[in-house]
């Protein structure tokens, strides 16, 4: 398994582009089905499992076997399917997975089959995670990080993302985004402006001594406009 690949020792929901962006693959195999056989999409567990017993008599233990076998298959290539639609760590495909009907123990397994073969790297995810989240949302990294742990990324993690991904001016980031919403307060009491604007930095996850003078200069400017 990677160094970057983290344990799946507990359970721990950004790129949704169709691809295995967080991994880096883009060769996850489609399923296919056996010659003769019917595909089946994405089916509950229980519809898909085989008796135990047909007409009082047993399966044997090599058709259950099979059938076992059968069942991890389609749990591989279902949590394939969910990477190919989007980016997830190893916490967050377990959870995937267990919404599906899985145990927390299958899920497991079927996360490490995936992590083994190279399609999780929960490193990646993070640092792609990181950069959207304040490119597109303007997010400080006291969001981020919550945001990050929603996600299943593990707080060890997190930290060396962060650590690895800082901000070059946490002023200039929290200033932009008190700029854009801004504009949409015009007209408004100016209290009543700065509180709203303090409130939506502050959900943005900025620290209160950037907030407070952010949004005295983002009024400012739009008052002038």
């Amino acid at each position: 398994m990677s160094d970057n690949v983290t344990p799946i020792g507990s359970a721990p929901s950004l790129r949704g582009d169709g691809a295995l962006a967080a991994s880096g693959r883009t060769d996850a195999p489609e399923p296919a089905p056996e010659s003769g056989a019917t595909t089946v999409s994405a089916v509950e567990p229980e519809e898909w499992a085989v008796p135990v017993a047909i007409h009082g008599a047993s399966v044997p233990d090599s058709a259950a076997d099979d059938a076992t076998a059968d069942d991890e298959e389609g749990h591989y290539q279902f949590a394939l399917r969910s990477l190919g639609a989007r980016a997830m760590s190893t916490g967050g495909l377990v959870k995937r997975l267990q919404k599906k009907g899985l145990t927390y123990a299958e899920a497991q397994r079927v996360v490490e089959r995936v992590a083994s073969a190279g399609y999780l790297d929960d490193a990646e995810f993070a640092r792609v995670r990181i950069e959207r989240l304040r490119e597109r949302g303007q997010y400080g990294d006291r969001a981020i990080r919550q945001r990050l742990m929603q996600d299943g990324v593990p707080n060890t993690v997190i930290d060396e993302a962060l650590s690895e991904s800082p901000l070059d001016d946490p002023a200039d980031l929290v200033l932009q985004a008190a700029r854009d919403r801004a504009s949409r307060l015009r007209g408004l009491d100016r209290a009543v402006a700065e509180r709203r604007l303090t409130s939506y930095l502050q959900r943005r996850g900025h620290s209160g001594s950037e907030i407070r003078a952010a949004v005295q200069q983002a009024l400012d400017e739009a008052d002038d406009d």
